[in-house]
């Protein structure tokens, strides 16, 4: 299977360097996570249908953080209890090379960069989309070569699907892309383009989970964004920033497809994207970025988009008060969302808003976080639709989430 091949070329590469060039460090520790979702439904009249679908799922870890020289590796082994199934899983496995003219990165992790809440769209385009919501982050196989040229940086990579892999499946997907950024202390100006493939698959091979959170009227996702069960750690990040949804999530609206799969029908996909910031006096921060991807199988353009956004940060001593704003046009309409944030460094995070979709989707979204030291407290809740004027099927009351977890970043 491609995980402990992975691995293995990893430890056979890594020691005999570390051995020549000396360990100087050498740090490990143990963690832990749980989270629980829940999605309340509306009362039904069937004796057979439940007021509320939860789901928990959590895993055990170890983390080794090893550097010789130049060479780092970063290891998170453990176990992934979720859906009635314990398996063996690498949460993080990262290989580090610095040097005066590029560094390197291989192995598991999860990278995000670009702008936006509701979408960022100076990103990889990946299959997994997060639909009408926050934006996230999946946990990828990886190798990203970074060069810096004066004010430019120069990337490069190779993503690869690990959500399968971490089932014991084969990747449904790769994505080949490169990105140049120019950069200033007040404007950055990015280019980004990538190739996503996707074999054909059949039968099991295909067979995957799939987002079912309740559909609205005009059948867009209703996810909104991922509460905080499914949040990176907050504590280094803007409360603006996009989510990293750890394989670990409990989401309820991520079932595994019970019907027969029909497999996964060969496709691949040229994008193009672009972004630009600015960062204005008095801590405003304005950014914009757009998207074009080409189906290159069937000659048409799908998932474009565009979205601007600006934010503005209050600082006072230990305690940050932020707000974001942003909208957004894509095939599914006009989208908007307002956020608002305090934050007190090393406590607590408490941040709310609401998203909308034209004039057929309003969601409330409220979520916090309280830490001492490296354990934390993560709760967040998704409002109804505010919008929906009859209840179907589809509807749903909210959904609430819950997680703790020690040790969850890196050391």
């Amino acid at each position: 299977m491609m995980k402990p091949s992975i691995a293995c070329i990893f430890f056979c590469t890594f020691f005999p360097l570390s051995a020549l060039s000396g360990i100087d460090t050498l740090r490990g520790d143990a963690g832990f996570e749980a989270q629980h979702e829940s999605v309340f439904l509306p009362a039904n009249t069937a004796a057979y249908a439940p007021d509320t679908v939860s789901n928990t799922a959590g895993s055990v870890f170890c983390s080794i953080d090893l550097t010789a020289g130049n060479h780092g590796l970063f290891v998170q082994p453990g176990i992934l209890i979720k859906e009635q199934q314990a398996l063996p899983f690498f949460r993080k496995l990262r290989y580090s090379l610095f040097t005066d003219r590029f560094s390197l990165s291989a192995g598991k992790d999860v990278f995000s960069f670009g702008e936006g809440i509701m979408k960022n769209y100076f990103f990889v385009h990946l299959p997994q989309s997060a639909g009408f919501g926050r934006t996230t982050y999946p946990a990828v196989w990886h190798t990203v070569f970074e060069f810096p040229v004066k004010q430019f940086l120069l990337s490069s990579g190779v993503f690869a699907d690990a959500d399968s892999t971490a089932r014991w499946k084969v990747p449904k997907w790769y994505s080949l892309w490169a990105k140049a950024v120019y950069s200033n202390p007040s404007v950055s100006v990015g280019l980004e383009a990538d190739a996503l493939f996707q074999p054909e698959l059949k039968g099991e091979e295909a067979r995957h989970y799939s987002r079912s959170l309740p559909t609205n009227r005009n059948g867009s996702r209703v996810a909104g964004f991922q509460t905080a069960a499914a949040q990176g750690n907050s504590r280094k990040q803007h409360p603006g920033s996009a989510a990293q949804q750890p394989e670990t999530s409990s989401a309820p609206y991520r079932r595994f497809d019970d019907k027969k799969s029909a497999g996964q029908k060969k496709a691949y996909t040229v994008t193009a994207a672009a972004e630009i910031a600015a960062l204005l006096p008095y801590q405003w921060k304005l950014y914009a970025n757009a998207q074009l991807p080409v189906d290159v199988l069937h000659r048409r353009i799908t998932d474009w988009g565009a979205l601007a956004g600006i934010s503005k940060d209050f600082i006072f001593n230990a305690v940050t008060l932020s707000a974001v704003a942003e909208a957004a046009y894509s095939p599914e309409g006009f989208a908007y969302s307002i956020f608002q944030s305090l934050g007190a460094t090393g406590y607590a995070q408490f941040s709310a808003g609401l998203q909308g979709l034209g004039a057929t989707q309003l969601i409330g979204i409220v979520q916090s976080e309280f830490f001492i030291s490296d354990f934390s407290l993560k709760i967040g809740y998704v409002s109804k639709d505010m919008l929906e004027k009859q209840t179907t099927a589809e509807s749903y009351l909210g959904i609430l989430s819950i997680a703790v977890s020690f040790h969850e970043g890196n050391l």
